[in-house]
């Protein structure tokens, strides 16, 4: 199956379930539904999906998630929207699918007057993410309700989860102390029996990352808490003044970041390659480049969050820790596509300039590989997850 979200730098392990034919994302099927869901048509069409369900019972292409994207559809009457909740419950019971994910498409919710998302949604994960590590319960307003959104308010926080490349429509997502990482939630979730039977996510994008960790959480919940969330807790148990202290933490997150980024690279390697990067410091509104200008470096996000625009703005992305930005243009010489800025009150980047790279293609043409494949992995996966819908989407019209 080529649907794939936009976390495409997962571990090695992750990645094997996911590309695993029994395990991984052959295991999603997604409905694209469109035009208007009436009580007219609103029986034909949950009848079709599951007709559809019943063809695949006891073969390997059974799904154990189903995706619903509702992005398309113009309209929902009160009848259509009760029979879709219905459905969920049918999926479930009858069809054995494990988790269903209902795809708004807006940032306001389904197109209809009755609450089908607080119908449709699972709470079971969002009372574990409220959950402190010590097990109490916390009832601050810093939590929202979405959980596995995760989204803090406190700017040097770290995207503990997969840190995908641009994360498309996700906003750049971060834990709090108190209420821990999404992956830690989604951990002790699996593992108290406390696994969500249905999502509603804007975005289908937003979809298939939860789809993926759900998956990843059935074969290895651990998984999905890193070493990066080693690390920063380690450091912040250990938290001192000193500069030293914060340059440490942040080379030790660089090498875990690179190591994930260049998962052929030798520890060896990793080193010798971060020592070609030279720290940056920038502040909320820092433009880190502007599009058309010349590609003279590729960087390495740390600390904070950076926004990608086009020159019209009608498409933003996401750039969270563990991404890096500009190794398309570093290597094959093309002007910045986006403008980049950052958002966080504060970022770290390190930086390989052009003439550190110039050299590391003619001394070090190994090391100088590891950037390339970086490039070839990052682009092939672009093509996919923009494929999705073309290759993938099972169309209901209606």
């Amino acid at each position: 199956a080529s649907l794939r979200s936009s976390s495409w730098n997962r571990s090695a392990d992750a990645r094997a379930i996911l590309d695993d034919k029994e395990t991984g994302r052959h295991k999603i099927h997604l409905f694209l539904l469109q035009g208007h869901i009436f009580f007219g048509n609103v029986f034909l069409m949950t009848d079709a999906i599951k007709s559809c369900l019943a063809q695949k019972m006891g073969s390997e292409d059974e799904p154990k998630i189903v995706i619903l994207d509702f992005t398309s559809v113009l309209g929902l009457d009160s009848s259509a929207a009760q029979a879709i909740a219905k459905l969920k419950d049918t999926m479930r019971t009858q069809y054995s699918i494990a988790m269903s994910i209902f795809v708004t498409g807006s940032t306001e919710g389904f197109p209809c007057e009755y609450n089908l998302s607080r119908e449709l949604s699972d709470g079971a994960l969002d009372q574990l993410c409220s959950v402190g590590e010590d097990g109490d319960n916390d009832d601050s307003e810093a939590f929202i309700d979405d959980a596995f959104a995760c989204l803090a308010d406190e700017s040097e926080a770290t995207n503990l989860l997969s840190a995908p490349r641009m994360s498309m429509s996700i906003k750049a997502s971060a834990a709090s102390e108190a209420s821990g990482s999404l992956g830690s939630s989604m951990k002790r979730a699996v593992l108290s029996d406390g696994m969500p039977s249905c999502r509603v996510c804007e975005t289908l994008d937003e979809a298939l990352v939860f789809a993926e960790d759900v998956l990843i959480a059935m074969e290895d919940p651990f998984l999905l808490e890193d070493d990066v969330e080693e690390t920063t807790r380690h450091f912040k148990l250990h938290r001192s003044s000193s500069t030293e202290s914060t340059l440490d933490e942040e080379k030790v997150l660089s090498l875990l970041y690179l190591g994930k980024l260049c998962p052929t690279a030798r520890e060896n390697e990793l080193e010798e390659l971060f020592s070609m990067f030279t720290r940056e410091e920038y502040v909320e509104g820092d433009i880190i480049w502007t599009q058309g200008s010349a590609s003279d470096s590729c960087k390495l996000l740390v600390k904070g969050s950076l926004l990608s625009t086009l020159e019209d703005e009608t498409h933003v992305e996401d750039i969270v820790p563990g991404s890096t930005i500009g190794e398309l243009g570093l290597v094959h010489g093309t002007e910045r596509l986006t403008k980049v800025t950052c958002m966080s009150d504060e970022a770290i980047l390190f930086t390989l300039s052009r003439e550190q790279w110039d050299n590391m293609l003619k001394t070090k043409p190994g090391l100088a590989n590891h950037i390339c494949l970086l490039v070839v992995r990052y682009l092939a996966h672009r093509v996919q997850h923009v494929s999705n819908r073309v290759l993938e989407s099972r169309s209901l019209p209606v």
